[in-house]
């Protein structure tokens, strides 16, 4: 399967249906998680320029009272009104968090909170529960359990771009072809940093009532240089 980034709280891009779904039974399982009636522990394993934190927030869009955490001490979902209120949990950089014992025993409570409201705990991360630095025993074993979706790298342009399309179509923005193609040539191949300057281009042509061109990829590259 293929996705894309992360940056904001469920903004209207992060949508399932910008997705390339190499497996297709993939959709089926990730929306039988995200709507069971019963607490299910997802992790999405992937590397760099897979889009594990898109389709983090993707998912997360699709919960009502959803908590995305992007860093081990992020505040913690309110649980006080019961499970029928209590949303899903979405983890981000989970393999940046544990290692250090005060970020895993937020994990360790976190994750139960979830089993106790029975909603899904959904995290993403480069590397498989075995092989992640986990110190607290019990949070190993927790994590362990958890069903694995291993998410390949995007490595073919065409996917790539026809993503991005679909992410600026989210945007109001036609994006045209010479647009990528500066974008990789002169800026960056990873799909999270393209992603996040689709973002960037778009507010910047906003503010100044013009297309999305490669001339403004140009002006924003000097001003980062300045």
């Amino acid at each position: 399967m293929t996705q894309l980034p992360l940056n904001l709280r469920w903004a209207p891009e992060f949508d399932l249906s910008a997705f390339f779904f190499a497996d297709p039974a993939l959709p089926e399982l990730l929306n039988s998680v995200l709507h069971s009636r019963s607490h299910q522990a997802l992790i999405l394993v992937g590397p760099a320029n897979a889009g594990k934190s898109y389709l983090l927030r993707a998912l997360a869009a699709q919960r009502k009272w959803s908590h995305v955490s992007a860093q081990p001490l992020d505040p913690r979902p309110d649980f006080s009104g019961g499970a029928g209120n209590a949303g899903a949990l979405f983890v981000d950089n989970l393999d940046t968090t544990v290692g250090n014992a005060a970020a895993e025993e937020w994990l360790f409570h976190d994750y139960n909170r979830a089993v106790d409201a029975n909603v899904p705990w959904i995290a993403a991360t480069h590397e498989v529960p075995a092989n992640l630095p986990i110190v607290l025993p019990d949070l190993r074993s927790r994590l362990m359990q958890a069903t694995l979706v291993r998410l390949p790298a995007l490595t073919d342009p065409e996917i790539r771009h026809a993503m991005l399309r679909k992410q600026a179509a989210g945007m109001g923005v036609a994006l045209e072809e010479g647009v990528l193609n500066y974008l990789e040539t002169h800026v960056t191949r990873d799909l999270a940093k393209l992603s996040q300057w689709l973002k960037r281009l778009n507010h910047y042509s906003l503010s100044r009532g013009r297309k999305i061109t490669a001339a403004a990829v140009r002006e924003l590259l000097k001003l980062d240089a300045r």
